[in-house]
Parts: C-alpha cells; sequence; structure tokens
C-alpha cells in the first residue's frame, strides 16, 4: 500500500501525464484535462501541508457523494461519523449529478453544478 502523501504523489503525476498544468495564476474551477482527489484513505483523518484527508469539501459535492455511495454506500465520514448515504441526502441534487447509463455506471455532473460551495466543515 502507498502512505497518503505517497498516493497524492502519484495522483499528481498521473494528472501532470494527462497535460494537467498546476499554477497559481490558474482560474480555480477552471477547465482541466484530469481531475483527481484523495477523498478517504480509510477512516483516516490528517492535515499536512498540501493534504488533508478526508478531502475539505467531500461533504459538499454531489457530484462526489453520489458515485462514492456507489461504491462505499455503507461508509461514514471519518471526521464526523455521519453516513455518506446521509450526507449524499443533504446535497442531492438530480439536475445537476445524474447516472450516465450510455457509458455504464459513470456519473455525469450538469452545467448548473456549482463548484467552490462554501459550507461549515464537518
Amino acid at each position: 500500500w502507498l502512505s497518503p502523501s505517497a498516493l497524492l504523489t502519484r495522483l499528481l503525476a498521473i494528472e501532470a501525464e494527462r497535460g494537467r498544468v498546476r499554477d497559481r495564476d490558474a482560474e480555480r474551477w477552471g477547465p482541466r484535462p484530469l481531475d483527481l482527489d484523495l477523498l478517504l484513505y480509510g477512516d483516516l483523518c490528517r492535515v499536512e501541508a498540501g493534504l488533508e484527508i478526508p478531502h475539505p469539501r467531500l461533504h459538499q459535492r454531489a457530484f462526489v457523494l453520489e458515485p462514492l455511495c456507489e461504491v462505499a454506500g455503507e461508509g461514514r465520514h471519518p471526521r464526523s461519523g455521519v453516513a455518506l448515504a446521509v450526507l449524499r441526502e443533504r446535497v442531492a441534487d438530480p439536475v445537476a449529478v445524474r447516472p450516465f447509463t450510455a457509458a455504464g455506471s459513470a456519473w455525469s455532473v450538469g452545467a448548473t453544478q456549482a463548484l467552490g460551495e462554501t459550507g461549515d466543515d464537518c
């Protein structure tokens, strides 16, 4: 197994291999070829330079929680203890996030999905 920091390093390398350029001047939630985030690492809670586990906005994002609940629906948020399914219901937006059935079990994020939500951390 990779440590959390080693896994993040590998994810960033994969992004770079696929053409992602991380630039301080780039638009924060602008288009990019690939965006990989480390959402959870078991039940670990950790904050260090460049890495926060669980992802600090995980609980605010329907486009993350919908597919996450497909693969880990019985899981709980490691910091708050709230079931992932409950978090999903709190932010559910069936117009913005819906199954993309033509390609199997992938998910589609509609144009109405707001990025950069604000709210209390868990």
